[in-house]
């Protein structure tokens, strides 16, 4: 009937075959959804690897525009179904939030660079922070030391917490690897990582 649908009216065709014409329906209505079902596993393994791509963050219209710049061509609608009937929910972002606390005693030392970010040679100033990097498995805090002449970055470390052995091991790398001839001004923030007793015992 199907094969002859363009020449034959069902109901004639349902009527010479002694069949129901619901009954034909019902089998096109499930080869279309059995094609459609061909479609959505194609596309699923796609939405899948482009879900972890984005780190299991992205929802189904950013995800949609993600596929689309890498050729493959779906439809948000059809993302959001595949996502929901496969339980793929985007996570939640922690909000990124200051790294500075100068709510302490320490003493403060004196702002000798004075925001004079131009020096004439190597190894006369490092300016150093912590801030914030999102890894795949998570946040991270980085401390980092840059030399002001060149621009480069001489010392660096990484750790899931925030403490004052983070801000000196970037500082003892530095050392290590630029070996400054003299003293060196050291420039950073008033935060309690930079402030603290630990961090100039050790470094």
């Amino acid at each position: 009937m199907y094969e002859h649908r363009r020449e034959y009216r069902i109901s004639k065709m349902a009527e010479t075959l002694s069949a129901s014409r619901s009954s034909y329906y019902a089998w096109k209505r499930q080869g279309c959804q059995s094609k459609r079902a061909v479609r959505d596993a194609q596309y699923l393994a796609k939405v899948k690897k482009a879900f972890i791509e984005t780190r299991e963050t992205y929802g189904p219209r950013r995800l949609s525009k993600h596929l689309c710049g890498q050729g493959v061509h779906i439809g948000r609608v059809r993302v959001e179904r595949l996502m929901r009937e496969n339980n793929l929910a985007p996570k939640t972002i922690r909000k990124f939030k200051a790294t500075t606390n100068s709510n302490h005693d320490y003493p403060v030392a004196s702002n000798i660079l004075n925001r004079n970010f131009r020096v004439a040679a190597k190894n006369m100033a490092w300016i150093t922070d912590i801030t914030y990097v999102a890894t795949q498995e998570g946040w991270l805090h980085l401390a980092a030391v840059m030399e002001l002449c060149s621009g480069k970055i001489v010392g660096w470390a990484m750790d899931k917490q925030m403490t004052a052995s983070l801000a000196c091991d970037a500082l003892k790398q530095a050392i290590g690897r630029a070996k400054p001839p003299g003293d060196v001004i050291c420039h950073s923030d008033r935060g309690v990582q930079y402030a603290c007793h630990t961090l100039i015992v050790r470094c």
